[in-house]
């Protein structure tokens, strides 16, 4: 078997044991970013199963559109969001709420107020 499909087939695997773990550690303690954990690891394990798949039978259009989504977009919100969960209640975490709730009121994510001058002029 091609290396192309056999490692993401064993990542894929390898995240739907994480899911289980994580959705049983939910069910036993009730933490809420376990089961945000969860999810992350559910759509990383979707995602790294249609690599797999692709690598087997070639891309197309619905593959490429559920591992975009579930790779690319969705599994690094869920797990941040996990961690955001997680340290909700410390210092830390409600500077980052407060940071992360100031750069979404101010559309800050396709910008930044800063520019590194070693990088040329900035966007305009």
């Amino acid at each position: 078997m091609d290396a192309n499909v056999l490692l993401p087939a064993i990542t894929a695997v390898l995240a739907g044991i994480f899911f289980v773990a994580l959705l049983d550690q939910w069910r036993t303690r009730r933490r809420g970013y376990q089961l945000i954990w969860a999810m992350g690891m559910l759509f990383f394990s979707i995602a790294v199963a249609c690599e797999a798949l692709a690598a087997a039978t070639g891309w197309n259009e619905p593959i490429y559109r559920v591992w975009y989504l579930t790779g690319a977009v969705w599994t690094a919100g869920w797990l941040g969001l996990g961690n955001a969960y997680l340290l909700g209640r410390t210092r830390f975490g409600f500077a980052f709420a407060a940071r992360a709730g100031r750069r979404i009121a101010g559309g800050q994510f396709e910008q930044s107020h800063q520019h590194d001058r070693r990088l040329g002029p900035g966007p305009k």
